[in-house]
């Protein structure tokens, strides 16, 4: 992460602050983020508030067991449809 942006602030409540990748790794293709519920939870959607950089591909995956990752949504692709800011997902996290 990047200083000062750390994964913990991705999920924060704060609009203000955010999680960014180190520089060094902003032109990889691999970045990723994860967010553990604690529980196996219902997640029907997925906010992403991105920052002038915004992704240009990304996938959101969820997991049981935190071992075998299912993508839920890939964007972009057809079945990826964000509504104001909300990205829609069908499946168990």
């Amino acid at each position: 992460a990047a200083s000062g942006m750390g994964p913990e602030l991705a999920v924060d409540g704060d609009g203000a602050s955010r999680w960014a990748v180190a520089t060094a790794d902003r032109k990889r293709a691999d970045s990723w983020l994860a967010v553990d519920l604690g529980a196996t939870r219902e997640v029907g959607e997925v906010t992403l508030r991105w920052e002038t950089a915004a992704g240009r591909g990304y996938r959101v995956q969820g997991s049981a067991d935190g071992e075998r990752w299912e993508d839920l949504a890939v964007y972009p692709a057809a079945r990826a449809r964000s509504h104001g800011g909300w990205l829609d997902v069908d499946g168990r996290a």
